[in-house]
């Protein structure tokens, strides 16, 4: 009887022996999960180009249709400005939008500006680290004649 209470013991023993090494090595690969979730990224800083801005057009708001005048829209508080920027052969169309009736002056037809082309967006710098972000519209590709030429 006694031999079988040691044995039991001894087994419950291994046991609680496995039971805390299981747990100690557990709370080891939680804490590496952890440990390399936590080690900073590298962010990507955004690559400038250079481009050449080809128009830029001051886009009226579409307003719903009011029958009456008391119907009438509040005036608008933001404006938008249609940017066309040429990289190379492509050309991008971006959505510029402010607060105030204000365009940088960087952004000219024929001025040159360094752009950052993103999923979405365009990041141009307008002066030293200054930057303004246009939503894409739209891109295409250049015609072959104005893509080799200086505009």
């Amino acid at each position: 009887m006694r031999g079988e209470r040691l044995a039991l013991l001894s087994s419950d023993r291994n046991c609680f022996s496995e039971g805390i090494l299981r747990k100690t090595w557990t709370s080891q690969v939680v804490f590496l999960f952890l440990l390399a979730g936590w080690v900073p990224v590298r962010a990507s800083t955004p690559q400038f180009q250079k481009a050449v801005v080809l128009h830029v057009e001051k886009s009226q708001p579409t307003l719903p249709y009011r029958r009456r005048i008391a119907d009438s829209p509040p005036p608008p508080t933001e404006y938008d400005y249609e940017v066309s920027l040429r990289m190379g052969c492509l050309v991008y169309v971006g959505l510029y939008q402010s607060a105030i009736d204000y365009l940088p002056s960087a952004i000219a037809p024929d001025q040159s500006v360094e752009v950052s082309v993103e999923k979405h967006v365009m990041r141009v710098r307008v002066s030293g680290d200054r930057e303004i972000t246009l939503e894409i519209t739209r891109h295409y590709r250049a015609s072959p004649g104005s893509c080799s030429s200086g505009r």
